[in-house]
Formats: structure tokens, C-alpha cells, sequence
């Protein structure tokens, strides 16, 4: 098999772990949302400058349509002292969010009788989300047709949140805590460890907040090196990303970050071969300074399936599962594994 034809078939896994940029005809491309705000940074790419939303009031949701809403969730706007409550941002034409909403299921069926309310949000028109729930409730073991999903074509709410943090990729999922602060926002396949120790109060807000005041430079620095690279300039981004990587050399969790970023914000679609294989050099240095992290392993997994080397990216995700453990890292596994055959 060719590299292309390789690439082509392990394209639908790709999209299991990545985030949907908005881009058809009639939605809004990445760019055009962020140009419509003047402060935010012309990037082709989100900044997703998380710390500005944490630790403030959320913001009262104005929801349009409920449509399949739990007999326990009632249609509401505001947010109820002592409970905790989590939304998701996602899109029926979305694979990656068809793929985070079963993560979600099983989260409800978790939590729910922990007292947590899990609303999914849509942009779209309402008939695009029953078609959907149409689709969900023909198969017996599709568990999102217990979600409540709901559909708000007027994006308010899409702005309170995902414009509030220069957010334009799905699934993101926002928490919202006992005292109805925003706590925790990232991709769904990272939420349980957090909103267990929100629903157990033992939630380090502080901490996260200076985590991602940590990590959101290496953001808009990668973001900047991938602009290059989209408009063109493949020898310098692939000379940027190298010095990059160079730069940090001692510091693994940053090689890592730089790695997935590279990875993130390519949304599945191929990269020229120099840039991809200095991300993927980046990862392994991360690696030689900590080589049996399972975050690590599985940005090393997904950039060398990428790369088309499915044989090379099977072997890292199985020592991300027998380092990480099958319930965060399983899934993809199991969908390498199913290319291969």
C-alpha cells in the first residue's frame, strides 16, 4: 500500500481524537470567526486563551430548542447553587463530536446520579439536530440518544462561551461548578478527571488556571508556525518548528505540547513530510526524557498515523494503554488496530 492510499484509509480514525474547525458552506471558516473579533489575535488558528472564562460567573444560557431532554433536565437558564453542570459545544456534520458524544454518555450515566446535569450544544438549526436524534434512535446501542441535546441557531450561547475564549473547535466541554463559576474547559476525552474532583470539591482552580497561562504561549507560538506553513512557507515553518523543539529540548512537557499541537490544529489533513517529521521528533524528545509517559506515547501515535506508519503508530498507542490504561487510551488503539486488518 502506498503512503497516500495508507493515509487515506487511516483518515476516519484520525478524526476520533481531533477537533472540527467549522469551515462548510454556510459556517463560518476558523479565520472569519476570529477576524470578527478586532482585540483577538489574526491567526488561522484559535488561541483558546482558556484562563480569561475560569473562575468567573457562567454565563446564563439562552437556549433555543431543547430536544431531547432528560426526564431529570429540565429546560433551564441559569445555573442552580450546589450543582454541577456540563456543557458541550458540538455539530451533528461533526465526526470527531459523533465520536466525544458516546465519552459523554457514559459520563452521564456516571455522574448523573451524582447530581450533574450534562447539556450538549449545538449551533445548528433544530432540524439538523433532530435529524440526528432521528439517526441515534434507530440503533438500539447508540447511548448520545440518551443525551440532552439541544440546538441554539442564533449562537448565543456558542458566543458566551466558545467566542468568550477565542474557542472555534468542537467538542469542547465547559464545567460549571457548585457555585456557578466556570472550572474547567477542554476536549471531552479529558474531562472525567476533572469533574470528579469538582463533584468531590477538591478541585485545584488555581492550579488549572496557571496551567494553561503556562501552556497557552506554546499555543499561539505553534499556531504561528502552522499560519507559516498554511500560507506556504513550508521550509521556513519547518525551520521554526525545529529551533522551536531545539529550544526546549529539556523540557518534555513543552515538547509534547508543541507535538499534538502540530497534530490539533492540522484537523487530519496531511502535512508536508519535513514539518510532520520534525513534530514527530519533537514528541520522541519528549519521550527520551520521560518514556513511558502515556500522554506522550499517544501524540508519538497519532502524528505517526498521520504519517501513514500504522504499524509504528499501533506499536506507541499500545505502550500509551499499558502505561495510561485502556479507559483513556483504548479507544484509539482499538481503531489503529482495525485499519491494520
Amino acid at each position: 500500500m502506498t503512503r497516500r492510499a495508507l493515509l487515506a484509509a487511516v483518515a476516519p480514525l484520525l478524526l476520533v481524537c481531533a477537533s472540527c474547525q467549522p469551515a462548510a458552506e454556510g459556517r463560518p471558516t476558523t479565520s472569519a470567526l476570529v477576524a470578527a473579533k478586532p482585540d483577538a489575535v489574526q491567526s488561522l488558528f484559535p488561541l483558546a486563551t482558556y484562563s480569561r472564562l475560569v473562575g468567573t460567573k457562567a454565563a446564563d444560557i439562552d437556549v433555543g430548542h431543547w430536544l431531547s431532554a432528560d426526564a431529570d433536565v429540565a429546560p433551564f437558564n441559569s445555573f442552580e447553587g450546589g450543582k454541577v453542570t456540563v456543557l458541550v459545544f458540538w455539530a451533528s456534520w461533526c465526526p470527531n463530536c459523533r465520536a466525544a458524544l458516546p465519552l459523554v454518555a457514559g459520563l452521564q450515566k456516571q455522574y448523573g446520579p451524582r447530581g450533574v446535569t450534562f447539556v450538549g450544544v449545538s449551533h445548528e438549526d433544530e432540524g439538523d439536530v433532530r435529524t440526528f436524534l432521528a439517526d441515534a434512535a434507530q440503533q438500539p446501542d447508540d447511548a448520545t440518544r440518551r443525551l440532552c441535546l439541544t440546538a441554539d441557531p442564533d449562537n448565543s450561547v456558542h458566543a458566551a462561551y466558545m467566542e468568550a475564549v477565542d474557542e472555534t473547535a468542537i467538542p469542547t466541554a465547559f464545567i460549571v461548578g457548585k457555585q456557578g463559576l466556570v472550572e474547567w474547559i477542554g476536549h471531552p476525552s479529558d474531562l472525567e478527571p476533572p469533574l470528579r474532583l469538582v463533584v468531590e470539591d477538591g478541585w485545584d482552580r488555581a492550579a488549572f488556571i496557571a496551567e494553561r497561562q503556562l501552556l497557552e504561549p506554546i499555543r499561539a507560538r505553534v499556531a504561528a508556525i502552522m499560519d507559516e506553513q498554511q500560507a506556504g512557507k513550508t521550509a521556513e515553518a519547518t525551520a521554526a518548528l525545529k529551533a522551536y523543539a531545539a529550544e526546549s529540548r529539556q523540557d518534555a512537557a513543552t515538547l509534547n505540547e508543541i507535538a499534538w499541537l502540530v497534530f490539533d490544529l492540522a484537523g487530519g489533513k496531511p502535512l508536508p513530510g519535513p514539518f510532520l517529521a520534525e513534530a514527530i521528533a519533537a514528541a520522541e524528545a519528549g519521550l527520551t526524557l520521560e518514556p513511558n509517559n502515556a500522554n506522550f506515547l499517544d501524540t508519538l501515535a497519532h502524528l505517526l498515523a498521520l504519517k501513514g506508519d500504522l504499524g509504528a503508530a499501533i506499536a506507541a498507542q499500545k505502550r500509551a494503554v499499558e502505561q495510561g490504561g485502556t479507559e483513556r487510551f483504548g479507544d484509539y488503539f482499538r481503531e489503529l488496530e482495525s485499519h491494520a486488518k
